[in-house]
């Protein structure tokens, strides 16, 4: 298997500046078990070596190639909140 070839079909729908898909970042780590450099893995996918190196740190940290979670200001509605607001709504337009 040309293993540029299937770098390039994995990279192909990743938009620019947009993150690694779990694919990418499965290959990435496979591709570190297989002893190749952070700079051949970023050439073959097409990203930075930054973003290659950061999967790896994450990967040694915690043991997940997933993506953590986006912190960001909390909802101010709960979900009851939202559902109780959209029924006032409907009742006195």
């Amino acid at each position: 298997i040309n293993m540029m070839s299937f770098g390039t079909k994995i990279s192909g729908n990743r938009m620019s500046g947009g993150d690694l898909s779990e694919v990418q970042r499965v290959y990435i780590l496979a591709q570190v078990d297989a002893g190749l450099s952070m700079r051949e893995i970023s050439e073959t996918l097409g990203c930075t070596q930054r973003a290659v190196q950061k999967i790896i740190a994450r990967w040694k940290s915690t043991a997940y190639h997933t993506k953590n979670d986006r912190m960001g200001r909390p909802p101010i509605l709960t979900s009851r909140d939202h559902r109780r607001l959209l029924i006032i709504v409907k009742k006195y337009p």
